[in-house]
């Protein structure tokens, strides 16, 4: 039997699915995208929310990928890259929770072109976009123009995407070389100064943003029921090397049955959320956040949904991946069996059954604190370190 997670009071104040998550680089907020078309913007410790962003649409559609730009100076706006699956693409500041900009991601013949994912590189200078037409586009963060993009192999060993791309990232170490793959069973590897991909890995199904780099490792979230988590050294872009396969079995079938459980207490604890986050205006986040740990201590239950009886035997297909402070810890979530688990030094060191599919997860840049959501349970976050 698995160690539970640390989980903190969720964060919910609707029932939209979550497509997305971004904490801040200064770790105080996390952004939501859902299918509503907005990001909900909340304070993490409070989970009170600040702001809902909206872009200037009539088609408001799913917003499929959020993240924030990173910071090089203290006095630099908290700005927010948001995408839309029509292609839209726009930028918020997260401190005035205003639309800043916004652009139509268009192919050769200026047709919107869906997009799925987008991220920014390490020192925030330009950013990429991925999505249905397999191109990877790189655009300037100034300017916010496309500066290239890379849809073609070397001719012999690579190909390119035949197919949708969900999940990218940056190299950590080398801001030209880009990691992408989706449903064409490839991670490719690309290299913006020679302009093609340089080197593919085969046989990862990936369905979701379930690529990050931690210390020139590569992690990969497979969507499969067995090897869901890969591995792979990739200090030589050109000659990726894999470290090893994470098969996320199942522990054994477990029930375990509070007798007196009162399903009335979800409601309960639901209704002590909401009025902390209904009358806490302008105060102290660090002080909200002892009251909501205090309102579900007080009902004697941290989290009924576990208390009921709970059958873990269905293997957990991943959606989402991510890297804590270092290689040496991740995480992910994923559908089927719904299982979050938290890896470290090769031991799961933690784990939660959520209530529903599970979409996307996030870790806060100072590794302390992660976070999951989807279909419409809110956004449970927990501790990592």
């Amino acid at each position: 039997m698995f160690p539970a997670l640390n989980l903190r009071p969720v964060i919910k104040d609707s029932e939209d699915t979550v497509y997305s998550l971004s904490f801040s680089p200064d770790c105080q907020m996390i952004a939501a995208g859902v299918g509503d078309g907005s990001v909900q913007l909340y304070n993490v410790a409070s989970g009170r929310r600040l702001f809902r962003l909206v872009s200037n649409t009539t088609r408001p559609t799913p917003v499929t990928s959020c993240c924030f730009r990173p910071k090089q100076q203290a006095n630099e706006p908290q700005v927010l890259l948001a995408s839309l699956s029509t292609g839209l693409i726009a930028h918020y500041n997260a401190f005035r929770g205003q639309l800043v900009s916004q652009f139509q991601c268009t192919d050769d013949q200026n047709q919107p072109v869906e997009i799925y994912s987008c991220k920014y590189n390490n020192d925030g200078g330009n950013f990429t976009a991925v999505g249905k037409d397999g191109r990877v586009r790189v655009y300037d963060e100034t300017t916010q123009k496309l500066m290239m993009t890379l849809q073609e192999g070397n001719g012999s060993t690579t190909a390119g995407h035949s197919n949708r791309v969900f999940s990218l990232a940056y190299s950590d170490r080398n801001f030209n070389v880009i990691y992408t793959a989706g449903w064409d069973h490839t991670v490719q590897v690309w290299d913006m100064r020679v302009g093609h991909s340089v080197s593919s890995m085969h046989n990862v199904h990936v369905y979701g943003d379930a690529l990050d780099v931690r210390d020139e490792t590569l992690l990969v979230g497979n969507y499969n029921t067995e090897n869901q988590l890969h591995l792979y050294d990739i200090r030589q872009p050109t000659q990726p090397a894999l470290i090893k396969m994470v098969n996320w079995t199942s522990q054994a079938p477990q029930k375990k049955i509070v007798d007196d459980f009162d399903p009335t207490l979800i409601d309960k604890i639901q209704q002590v959320n909401q009025e902390l986050l209904t009358n806490v205006k302008n105060a102290d986040d660090e002080n909200a956040e002892e009251l909501r740990v205090k309102g579900q201590d007080d009902l004697k239950v941290n989290d009924p949904i576990r208390q009921e009886e709970v059958d873990t035997d269905e293997p957990t297909m991943i959606y989402d991946a991510k890297f804590g402070r270092t290689k040496d810890t991740y995480f992910a979530c994923g559908s089927g069996g719904k299982e979050v688990r938290l890896y470290k030094n090769d031991k799961v060191a933690g784990m939660w059954k959520a209530p529903k599919a599970s979409y996307c997860c996030a870790c806060s840049p100072d590794g302390r604190f992660g976070a999951v959501a989807g279909n419409g349970y809110g956004v449970q976050v927990f501790m990592v370190d």
